[in-house]
């Protein structure tokens, strides 16, 4: 086969070229009239090229680019050299869609010839891959599959945790796959239309959070399933490690609570309860509530509460301690108190306190021997 002998193309094969070529392309009057364009023009915008013919074309240029249209036709025209801008056009459902224009004129017939590069393609295409390589470096795992269960999206870092790696399993059946695994129930569940939301379960010796969707056509039926699997292993494990932990704590706790007030039985019908360290007002509501259960269950008659191990005491402590003392007067028996410091007579009487219904002591000794005389 020859070309002509100024090196043109066969008009045929421009047609073929035309046709067949996945850029937009489109041919204009000088004046602007829409005369022919492709079938990818039609697929990417939507519009068909009859309904653009003549001037009906500029009704899908966007409105704030139909100035820079029109000069770049002109230049065109005008100057016959290939002229390069930036141009959205509006689909069919009024949405703007970027290109980049290469135009030139036709010496022959003076037609103005364009070819566009989709440029929301190509960010498509960008945001995809760096999409990609964050979710390759994740512990995220993204899939799909269409209903018959052919994986169709096998992406993210976090299927190397189960020994495969991003596609491996691309083109495969999911149920052939994993039988009767609960994430097959999950997908059974998606299938028939519900959003599964799982926030963790142990499958693959892993820990995962997922959330598993029907993927629904135009009509609005199911046409397959997609998910995110997040591996959270290590934050499951750290959080059963510092709830094992609390609990601990929390033992820890109530134990020192018991020794920090004991109730020792000194004589028959006689309890003592040394307080020892920092008496707060919490503390001093758990020793009241252990007391007054010890003074019903062994039918105590004396109470001494030795205080030679606190050295001071708040206004809430000191109120707590004289309502301590009302309370096991109302109980029948006598409460003693006992080695009181200088500092926390002084908070008692400074705030008025009554502690009538008490019997201060010098010290543990003689409120013992007071105890043992009246018995």
């Amino acid at each position: 086969m020859t070309t002509p002998a100024d090196g043109s193309l066969p008009t045929t094969c421009l047609a073929l070229a035309f046709e067949l070529s996945p850029a937009p392309m489109a041919i204009f009057t000088p004046e602007g009239a829409l005369l022919s364009a492709n079938p990818a023009w039609t697929a990417l915008t939507g519009h068909a090229a009859a309904d653009l013919q003549g001037d009906g074309w500029q009704t899908a240029v966007h409105e704030a680019d139909r100035a820079a249209w029109a000069e770049a036709l002109a230049r065109t025209a005008s100057e016959g050299a290939r002229v390069e801008h930036e141009l959205r056009l509006l689909d069919t459902r009024g949405g703007a869609r970027a290109f980049r224009w290469t135009m030139a004129r036709d010496a022959g017939t003076g037609a103005i010839c364009i070819a566009g590069h989709d440029l929301e393609g190509e960010r498509a295409v960008r945001r995809e891959r760096i999409i990609r390589d964050v979710l390759d470096t994740s512990d995220i795992n993204v899939w799909a599959m269409d209903a018959d269960g052919t994986v169709t999206v096998h992406i993210g870092g976090g299927v190397r945790r189960i020994g495969l790696e991003p596609g491996q399993i691309l083109g495969q059946n999911i149920f052939a796959l994993y039988g009767d695994s609960p994430i097959i129930t999950h997908i059974r569940m998606a299938l028939a239309g519900e959003r599964v939301h799982i926030p963790h379960d142990e499958v693959f010796g892993n820990v995962y959070e997922s959330l598993t969707v029907p993927v629904r056509g135009p009509n609005g039926a199911v046409e397959g399933v997609a998910g995110v699997n997040v591996i959270i292993t290590d934050l499951w494990n750290a959080r059963r490690a510092l709830e094992e932990q609390l609990l601990l704590v929390r033992e820890q706790q109530r134990t020192i609570e018991q020794i920090s007030t004991p109730i020792i039985e000194v004589w028959q019908g006689a309890v003592a309860m040394p307080l020892l360290g920092a008496f707060s007002g919490a503390r001093a509501a758990r020793a009241m509530e252990a007391l007054l259960e010890t003074i019903v269950d062994k039918q105590v008659s004396f109470a001494i509460l030795d205080l030679t191990g606190v050295d001071t005491v708040d206004a809430e402590t000191a109120d707590a301690l004289a309502r301590i003392v009302q309370a096991v007067a109302l109980l029948g028996a006598e409460a003693l108190l006992v080695g009181l410091s200088p500092n926390v007579a002084r908070t008692v009487v400074g705030l008025g306190l009554s502690l009538d219904k008490a019997r201060t002591l010098r010290n543990l000794e003689e409120g013992l021997r007071y105890a043992m005389a009246r018995r």
